[in-house]
Order: C-alpha cells, then structure tokens, then sequence
C-alpha cells in the first residue's frame, strides 16, 4: 500500500519521518501507511494503529517516570532507606533463571524474603528485632562542672519540727552553656635603660612571641576558631563578624578574609605531608564535588571541583584539592605516584588511572544501589528485589565489621560471592524484560559494566562494599556552598580545599580541630620543616599533645610562651611613676574600656633590643569554652625618672 494523496492544493508539510523514535528506539513504518487526510486521521491499518498506541503509552509512561524522579529529586526526600521486614523480597540463595522476571530462588509473583535477610530470625515478622533502649548518655567527666547547694527551705522535721540530719548526697545534672566572648589580654613590655648616664647602651624591650600572621590582631586560637566555624560549621564569614558584632567587636570583612587565607597558606605545608601521607596507602578512596567560585576583577562566576582523597587506616587523613574544571587530568596528576587500591565511582575520568595495571579499580555499591532506588518509582517490585539482594551484602558487612581482614574476606567469599553471582544472573534475565532506556534498565546497565569493579570487595578484606567515607567528607562541601554560595575569586578554591583538609583530618583522626588547630598555628612558625609532621593530627593527639596548666586558654600565650615553654618571671623593672596615671582605673586602653571588654594583662621578660615602636596592638584569641579575647600589646612611649628615694643620677631620656 502506498501513501494516499489527499484532496486538494499540495501543502508545505516536511514528509514523515521513516521511523518512530520511542524512547530512543527506532519503530520502522515501513508498512505502516498513513493516510493524511485533511482532519489529520492517522494511520488506515487498526493493528498498526493499536501497536502505535500502546508505544506511545510506553513513552508516556517513561516521561511520567522521568518527571517524577526530576520533581523527587528536587522537592522530595534523599533518603535511600528502606523499611524493614518487606515481604515481597526475595530469596536470592536459590539458583536463578535468566528468564524469570522474578529474583533468584523466588517465583514471578514476588515470595516472601528469609527471615535473615528481613531482620526477622525466627521468621514472624514482628518483635524480633530489637530496638535501643532509650537512655541519657553519659556526660564527659572532664567537662568543667559548677556545684550549685540547694538549700532547704525549713531545716527542721515536718512532723515534730525537731533538727534534721543529712542522710544522702543528691545529685541533678543540667547542661549550661557559656557564650563565647571576647577578651583583652595585655602583654606589658617595658622599655629599658641603663641607669649609668654615661652609657650610651641601646634601649630593651621584650620579645613579642611568634605569631601566625606578624603584626596581626588574631592569635592562633582566633585563627582556628575561624578556620572551624567556616569549613565545619559551614557559616560564612559575614555571619560570623555580625557574631563578633554582637560582643562589640568590629573587624572588618576583608580582614576576617585576609585571616582565612594567610592562615591557610601558614598550613600549605602541613597539607603537603598529608598529600604525601595518603599516597602511601594500600587504598586509597576518592570522589568529588563542585563549587562556584567568583572570578577575580570579572562577572559571574566559575564552576570548578573539590576532589577529595582519603586514606586508609595507617594514614587517616583526607585531601582536598581544587581544580578549575572537571577534567580526569586531576586525580590522574594527584594519583601518579599511587600504587594499590583506588575506589571510586564510575566517572570516565578515572578510568585512564586504570590502564597501565599499578591501580586497581574498586567500585561502589553505593552508587549501584541508587540507581535501584531511583527506579522504585516505575518498578516497584523489580527494583525492591534487587534492593534486597544488595541488602543482604550489606547485612554481611554489618556482621563481619569488627573481624579482621582476613576473616572478612573469609566471610565474604563463603557468603557474599553466592549473592553475588545470583544477582548477576538475575539480571541478565531482567535485561530482555523492560525498555532500553527505563530506570530498571539502567540500574541494571550500570552495574553489568561496573561488575568486575564492583565485586572486588571480596578479593581482600580490607576493601569496602562502597565508596561512603569519603562521600561523608564531601557533605561539609555540600552543607557549606548553601550557605557561603561561592568561593572568593584568586586563590579562594585553594583557600577551601586546605581549609576542608585540616578540619576533615583533624575529625577523622578523632581530634578536636578547634584545640588542634589552635595549637599547630601557634607552633608551625616556629616548627623547622624536618619536624612538620609532628604536628599531622594522629601524630598530635598520641605524642605532641601539648600539657597544658589548669585553666590556660587554648591556643593563646595564658600558661605558656612559645611552643608550650613556661612563661619566665617577670623582671625586676621599676615602672615609670606615668604609666599607671595615663591608663584608665581598670588599667586596659580607652578604646578598649569603652566597650567593656575583660582585660587581662600579662608581663613580658627583657629581650633582645629593638627600635622604638609606637602605638597599641590588640590580638584576638580564643578562650575555652567558647571564648575569644584580644591580647593589646602596650609598648611604653616614654621613661620618667627616678623615684626620690634613689639616689642614682637621672636616666636619658628615650629619643
């Protein structure tokens, strides 16, 4: 039959097409003969007709998935959890039939799941498995504690009114809070002179001790505490001067800025060691996230990557680095001197990692999984037993999570590999059942081409089933660009990635980044580079931990001059009858006492000789628990003379 020309003056009209395109496959219409008549009748064959129609409900049926997983995605829940005891689940240790539509050792129709792999033991679906009881955790004993007495309101029996005795001590725990404020802390430093007129020595005055960022007004715990609040608190640097503002203190924006980033180039090396550190793991996992960055003197903004690498258990510290793009010359750059393990997603960029044989690919059932749960939607039960099998591996890794590698991979091979090689089989038969481009089919197309990858785990034990602890470090990324939207032009991606480095190593080697942080920006000054990595977090926490005094502040010079070296007594110099008559009655500066603002002043010892130097300078730093104080050097401006009762001759005056 050929096409049938319709009544009246030709039109424009482009011919059909020879095909029907359905979700990317091509139906032929070779012998499908349309008739164009006038009111746009459609094809003149009802077999034809009706095969169209049920692939244009196919189609559509696809679209409405599709916009269902898109309007999931951005209104609807994350959560990839699954409730328990579902009893469509299937068996998965029976043989599997590729052409069966159901799981493994389960019938089309969807049995229920092993009382196993539902959490269920005994098999009755309820009340087997047991939930923690509910408990107030301990508190820390090292937390500081405040003893409030409560008094009785009338000291005598009730019954007789005689005198009572205490019979038992009672007690109720409250948690308070502290905020955290700010300090002025006062280094005195006099400057000196012979007392022999004759003598033409130089003037003295005590050294000022290193400091994080030289002539700046933040100490190494100001420096930290900024550090945390921004890269683990995920609160931007505005937030956190309106903060200060709150305490009267007015830093400006840029300046709180320029503290990030000189305090981040002061850890460039440590970030080294780290880089170095995790290159000689065994495994070695890796992942990546955008951020917007501003261009620097330009509009708009730049879409570039934070990839981050964590290392195993005898190197645990996870680096960020910063690219511009999203290109696979980063990790293959970052990861050229690796050798071992590297588990990752299947991004094509990582694939060039895997072609020389030094790297191993690893894959990430995670990543597997998710395309199962974003194809729940139009194959619920399909998709829920492939969910189950995927469950009962995880199960096994719940099980065997505390046994050594060895005795995991034991495990695995006897249990995890027969769950395995079902699910495969299962899918190849799933394969010839659904559309080409349907959820279910692309679940199934990313783990068939991932399979080799992602099967590994069970060659050693000290592999896991999937990429998640380093995906966890890239949710601080993913918490931070939503509140902090995008990086500063310039250095600023490089500012984050050693920003995210610090506080993600410090959490991941069970280490306060606040205290730790404090203490390696006091120390990395001074620190020769031979000794850096005495300050890496694991090496800190077990040998470098620094003892401090009852009370000292963190990161601060209260305690401790240096690098954790007492502070000297202070020396024997007459102070100028002046000095305390020019400074307010509590003895802190007038722009400081205005505001009322604590001060604490602390002496300095006689150093080495130095210039004159004018004016006043106020250091920030941080007091536990929360607290942020500003140390005010006072260098004195001039030197009165003796007091009547010395008899020596009159000094010179300071030029």
């Amino acid at each position: 039959m050929g096409l049938v020309d319709s009544p009246g003056p030709e039109t424009s009209k482009p011919p059909p097409p020879p095909w029907w395109t359905i979700d990317g496959a091509e139906i032929p219409l070779e012998s499908l003969e349309t008739d164009p008549l006038p009111d746009g009748t459609g094809p003149d064959d009802i077999k034809k007709l009706h095969d169209l129609v049920r692939f244009l409900a196919r189609e559509n049926r696809l679209l409405r998935e599709r916009l269902e997983q898109e309007l999931k995605h951005r209104y609807g829940s994350n959560s990839e959890k699954r409730p328990r005891g579902n009893k469509n689940a299937p068996d998965g240790e029976g043989n599997a039939s590729g052409g069966s539509g159901a799981a493994p050792g389960s019938d089309s129709t969807g049995p229920s799941s092993s009382a196993t792999a539902a959490g269920d033991p005994e098999g009755s679906g309820e009340g087997s498995v047991k939930k923690p009881g509910h408990s107030r955790r301990r508190i820390p004993p090292d937390l500081p504690t405040d003893e409030i007495e409560l008094p009785l309101d009338d000291e005598s029996c009730k019954r007789c009114h005689g005198p009572i005795h205490r019979l038992e001590r009672v007690e109720s725990y409250r948690f308070h809070y502290v905020p955290g404020h700010i300090r002025v802390r006062v280094l005195v430093r006099w400057r000196c002179a012979c007392d022999d007129p004759t003598c033409d020595g130089p003037f003295q005055i005590a050294k000022l001790p290193p400091e994080p960022i030289p002539k700046g007004r933040a100490t190494a715990g100001f420096l930290a505490h900024l550090l945390v609040t921004k890269f683990a608190d995920h609160c931007p640097i505005y937030r956190f001067r309106k903060i200060l503002l709150r305490q009267k203190v007015d830093l400006p924006l840029s300046t709180l800025v320029d503290y990030c980033k000189k305090s981040t180039e002061l850890l460039k090396p440590l970030w080294e060691i780290m880089r170095q550190e995790i290159l000689k793991s065994a495994i070695l996992q890796t992942d990546d996230t955008h951020i917007r960055v501003r261009l620097p003197r330009q509009k708009g903004v730049l879409k570039g990557h934070l990839w981050a690498y964590r290392g195993d258990e005898a190197h645990p510290y996870v680096v960020f680095e910063f690219t511009p793009d999203w290109q696979g010359k980063a990790p293959q750059d970052f990861l050229k001197t690796f050798r071992g393990y590297v588990q990752a997603d299947a991004y094509k960029g990582y694939d060039a990692l895997f072609k020389d044989g030094t790297r191993i690919e690893v894959g990430c059932m995670a990543h597997a999984r998710r395309k199962w749960v974003a194809a729940q939607a139009s194959s619920p039960q399909v998709a829920g037993q492939a969910l189950e099998l995927i469950g009962r591996l995880y199960a096994i890794e719940e099980e065997c999570r505390e046994v050594t590698p060895e005795q995991r991979r034991s495990v695995r091979q006897e249990r995890s590999v027969p769950i395995l090689e079902s699910f495969r089989v299962w899918m190849e038969g799933q394969k010839a059942r659904v559309l080409p481009k349907s959820p279910v089919a692309t679940a199934i197309e990313y783990a068939q081409n991932q399979w080799a990858a992602l099967v590994r785990f069970c060659e050693d034990g000290r592999l896991n089933i999937d990429n998640n602890a380093v995906e966890r470090e890239l949710r601080a990324v993913a918490l931070g660009r939503k509140n902090w939207m995008a990086a500063g032009g310039g250095i600023g991606g490089e500012t984050a990635a050693i920003g995210y480095t610090m506080v993600a190593s410090a959490l991941a080697c069970g280490v306060n980044p606040v205290e730790w942080l404090g203490d390696v920006l006091e120390q990395i000054v001074t620190c020769p580079p031979d000794r850096l990595h005495e300050l890496l977090p694991d090496s800190w926490k077990r040998d470098r931990a620094v003892q401090r005094p009852e009370g000292a502040a963190v990161g601060t010079n209260e305690g401790v001059s240096g690098a954790g070296t007492p502070t000297p007594a202070p020396s024997p110099v007459r102070p100028p009858a002046d000095a305390q008559e020019a400074a307010p009655p509590d003895g802190s500066p007038p722009d400081i006492a205005d505001h009322g603002l604590d001060v604490d002043r602390q002496q300095e010892p006689i150093g080495r000789s130095e210039p004159r130097s004018d004016g006043l300078r106020v250091h920030a730093a941080l007091v536990p628990p929360a607290t942020c104080s500003f140390r005010l050097y006072s260098p004195i401006e001039e030197r009165s003379g003796p007091s009547a009762e010395d008899e020596s001759p009159p000094a010179r005056a300071p030029p």
